[in-house]
């Protein structure tokens, strides 16, 4: 059985923010470190399937950094959508927010995502953590 898990942001980045060059590449690299932790390797196929946001765009240079293979789901797909882009592309893991989270999570337990192993929820905040780790949900 999967678990949720989330993926704690060092600080909060709304859209229009100002961020350095140096903020970013050190948010993509605690990112990369977590998902490198995680078991993603190069080749590995990671879906980003979320808002368009400042953590997708984190996490989408993260994915490529560890030279692993992108895909992006458009966050309106329904079920089928969803379902079809997760295992044509045989992706072992997710990122995803909170409220699309709960979708996948029903997907699988009807076992119909056959290689998903782990689901990353880009949002979580917690102001007490210094880096991008995952915490057990």
């Amino acid at each position: 059985r999967l678990r949720g898990e989330c993926l704690v942001d060092l600080d909060d980045v709304d859209v229009g923010d100002r961020v350095t060059a140096g903020q970013v590449l050190d948010k993509v690299d605690n990112i990369a470190r977590g998902l490198y932790e995680m078991g993603i390797r190069k080749g590995d196929k990671v879906v980003i399937y979320a808002e368009t946001q400042p953590n997708w765009f984190f996490c989408s240079l993260a994915v490529a950094k560890l030279n692993a293979t992108l895909v992006t789901l458009y966050s309106n797909l329904g079920d089928s959508g969803v379902m079809y882009g997760m295992n044509q592309t045989k992706a072992k893991f997710v990122i995803t927010t909170e409220e699309l989270k709960n979708k996948l999570l029903r997907l699988e337990k009807l076992r119909k995502l056959v290689f998903l192993k782990r689901i990353v929820n880009v949002n979580a905040f917690e102001e007490k953590k210094k880096r991008m780790i995952f915490v057990n949900k």
